[in-house]
């Protein structure tokens, strides 16, 4: 089965945690959490992969990827250290890896999909 999610859905989560594109990483992250829905084995091999598909999308090196997004994992943690658990429903005992803050948005994006497709099929 193919994701439906899309990049707006992703850029839609994103901004739950009360940031903006004013962040180089913000649409770094976003591409890499789209990319990881639709294929979750991408986030195995975050520095081989998928930064590097994000880089040749936007023209930069993986490591400004890498950079950016691990910029901007920090803001949302240090601005407020609750938001994944407001946003996710999950408490994490520190701030996430790169890998591991998109995991965790691919997953919640494919469990919210799941869910819309579970509820399209009870209605149908």
């Amino acid at each position: 089965m193919t994701a439906m999610t899309t990049i707006k859905d992703v850029y839609d989560l994103l901004r739950k945690f009360n940031i903006t594109r004013n962040y180089k990483g913000y649409d770094y992250a976003a591409y890499a959490i789209w990319l990881t829905v639709q294929d979750a084995t991408r986030v195995q091999l975050v520095t081989k992969w998928l930064y590097p598909d994000v880089a040749a999308n936007y023209g930069v090196e993986p490591s400004k990827v890498e950079r950016n997004i691990r910029t901007l994992v920090s803001v949302i943690c240090d601005e407020d250290p609750e938001a994944m658990h407001k946003v996710l429903g999950i408490k994490l005992a520190k701030k996430p890896t790169n890998a591991r803050f998109i995991a965790l948005m691919s997953d919640y994006l494919l469990r919210e999909e799941n869910a819309r497709l579970e509820e399209m099929a009870c209605n149908t």
